[in-house]
């Protein structure tokens, strides 16, 4: 075990401890008193007791940190008329006191308390520099501890290292046949073992152990980053902390302790291996280094074994960093690394380029869920007009394929119509749906929107389509096919007058009975005189018309089990947005998003190269179909009410579909 490369740290017994409190090393991970030890054991994996503890102290393989010999605190009491007593102040040496006197133990507070004069006055001192004591004799006559030891919490470490050597597991499934013969040679086997892993030279020739006493020595500066979540690190509220890491110079704590940059990489290294081998969650590292600290500290056993190495390889990483200017790498690759190119890929970009979209850690955070399935973002927005389709399109999506828009990835949003939303303005007609858009391709959420034909529909359109994004020059801001156009709304455009009217008597609640005929009449005014079927409604109920609840009765009335209402454009449409968003997977390598922004799946490849650029033909046939039988956008006009302007499908018997013909995209 002994590594010729490293040299041991110069400091020892005395001199060690003195170093670790001039260093205010105790300042947040104070020594652990035997029980809380042996607590934070238990709570990390490693099955210990005080005896066990007491053992390997007695056979020189594992040492407690610092032992504290208690001053004993007399205070004068007076008696008080009801017969209690009071303290009066401290019994001074040499002072002549004759009444009563309470003794009480001092202990020890790391945080706050300068400990060197306790040192000084031989109170506190290494067990390593005195002879071994059985622990039965640190107590006084009442049972009362007056000599405690105390252990780092970094000496898990080399503690786990010590039981796994020492251990020893023999199945009773096998010992039910040993002969007497065969006891007799396990129990010479059993000697020769025990006396080779007994050999104090286990612990005097290991660098875990000068790992552990460097750790301590640089806990106070380094401990909090090292457990930090890249965006937050936890200090304690009654220390200047940043004061004391100001302060700090690597170089003079390197040279007391008397190692080199070499010897720092080297327990790095150590600790590296470990985590490999040691920590059950070591492949989840990426997606625990973003978990807060106060949920990583909920982990048990062999999983918070893990956490506790990890911090100790963060700080001699640090560490190093201070005395190199060089960082240390783990053997898997940093996270910019490791989420930088999908392996094999052919779209490696450069490190600068790569900046413009995860500038540090804390970007790849995106990436990260990602991989895991975790990110709760939908993978597609759906804008809609009204709140009609905001009610209806989830009710007919759980119809269809029985599926929550959660479940399918879908958000639905509602516009309150285009020409609101767009801006008042002539210059921002579309500015504002830009600006939604460009956000949630930034994020990669596809993005689909369903107008009525009218307040400029087809110019937003177009003009969004046309237009080069702003974060992904290589591609427009969105495709022609996401942008749905009805030719004059969601009812007229996918329901017969006979549904439409069966649905406007379930609305109205028995109050009136439509037919078919008033409902194709109310339609064939349709552009010119608002919207005709809550004209109709209004008319005949005296009262407005809830378009969400007409749509969602309209949607428990088609007949799924028909192959022909699959054909109709509201079915194909909402096949293919579920589609989209099933298509839309997350991007887990920075350079996999450059590669799907410029694939022509969000928005027309500029120079028509994407490797989706012709894509999503029965949407265009929708579409296409839609275009060639209407006209532009309606304007409201009552002075000509014999118009046949969006009349076309009103009078019709049978639903409209749409041919999926590939020609007519």
């Amino acid at each position: 075990m002994t590594d010729p490369e490293l040299s041991r740290i110069s400091l020892q017994g005395g001199e060690l401890l003195r170093a670790l409190l001039d260093l205010d090393a105790f300042r947040i991970c104070r020594p652990l008193e035997t029980n809380d030890f042996l607590s934070v054991c238990k709570n990390n994996g490693l099955h210990v007791t005080a005896e066990l503890l007491e053992q390997l102290e007695k056979k020189d393989l594992f040492y407690p940190l610092l032992r504290v010999q208690f001053p004993v605190h007399r205070e004068k009491l007076q008696p008080l008329a009801n017969g209690r007593v009071q303290g009066c102040g401290t019994l001074r040496d040499g002072e002549v006191w004759e009444g009563r006197v309470r003794e009480t133990y001092v202990w020890p507070d790391f945080s706050h308390h300068d400990l060197r004069q306790w040192m000084d006055e031989g109170l506190l001192y290494s067990p390593e520099t005195r002879p071994f004591q059985p622990w039965d004799t640190f107590r006084d006559k009442n049972r009362r501890n007056r000599i405690a030891t105390y252990y780092s919490p970094f000496q898990l470490y080399t503690l786990h290292f010590q039981l796994t050597g020492t251990a020893f597991r023999l199945n009773a499934a096998f010992l039910a046949d040993y002969s007497d013969d065969d006891f007799d040679r396990l129990k010479a086997e059993l000697k020769e073992w025990a006396a080779w892993e007994t050999d104090p030279k286990s612990r005097l020739d290991n660098p875990r152990f000068d790992a552990v006493i460097l750790a301590q020595a640089i806990a106070s500066r380094y401990y909090p980053p090292a457990r930090g979540d890249h965006r937050t690190i936890t200090t304690p509220g009654h220390w200047d902390w940043y004061g004391y890491a100001r302060a700090w110079k690597a170089q003079a704590v390197a040279t007391r302790f008397g190692i080199s940059p070499a010897d720092v990489r080297r327990y790095w290294e150590l600790l590296d291996t470990s985590l490999f081998f040691a920590d059950p969650l070591e492949d989840w590292d990426d997606l625990l280094s973003f978990v807060k600290l106060s949920a990583r500290e909920r982990l048990k056993g062999d999983a918070q074994y893990g956490q506790s190495l990890r911090a100790m390889r963060q700080m001699f990483g640090l560490f190093f960093k201070d005395l190199t200017g060089q960082a240390l790498e783990p053997s898997k690759g940093t996270l910019s690394e490791r989420y930088a190119l999908n392996e094999g890929s052919q779209f490696a970009r450069t490190s600068e380029y790569r900046q413009s979209r995860a500038e540090s850690e804390v970007d790849l955070l995106e990436f990260v869920v990602n991989r895991y399935g975790l990110n709760p973002r939908p993978a597609l927005i759906l804008f809609v007009e009204g709140d009609g389709e905001e009610a209806a399109i989830p009710r007919l999506i759980d119809r269809r394929y029985g599926l929550k828009m959660s479940v399918a990835g879908i958000g639905i949003r509602n516009l309150g119509g285009v020409a609101g939303f767009t801006g008042p303005k002539r210059a921002e007609r579309y500015g504002a749906l830009e600006k939604v858009i460009e956000e949630l391709h930034l994020n990669q959420t596809a993005v689909f929107v369903v107008l009525d034909n009218e307040g400029g529909a087809p110019v937003v359109r177009k003009k969004l389509a046309d237009k080069v994004s702003r974060y992904s020059p290589k591609r427009t801001v969105i495709r022609r096919e996401f942008i749905h156009i009805w030719k004059r709304n969601i009812e007229l455009d996918n329901f017969t007058p006979e549904e439409i009217a069966a649905a406007l008597t379930l609305t109205a609640q028995g109050r009136y009975q439509f037919t078919a005929e008033e409902v194709a009449e109310a339609s064939a005014v349709f552009g010119r005189q608002g919207d005709p079927i809550s004209r109709l409604f209004e008319t005949k109920v005296q009262y407005g018309l809830q378009k969400p609840e007409l749509l969602c009765h309209l949607i428990d009335l088609l007949p799924l089990e028909d192959p022909a209402t699959l054909r109709r454009p509201l079915l194909v449409l909402i096949d293919q947005i579920v589609e989209i968003a099933a298509l839309n997977h997350q991007p887990t390598f920075v350079d996999t998003w450059f590669e799907n922004q410029e694939s022509g799946y969000l928005g027309h490849p500029i120079d028509g190269a994407g490797r989706m650029a012709d894509a999503f033909e029965e949407l265009r046939a929708i579409q296409s179909h839609l275009d060639a039988t209407t006209l532009p956008s309606p304007e409201p006009d009552d002075t000509d009410p014999k118009s046949s302007q969006g009349a076309g499908l009103a009078g019709e018997g049978e639903p409209p579909e749409v041919v999926l013909d590939s020609a007519t995209a």
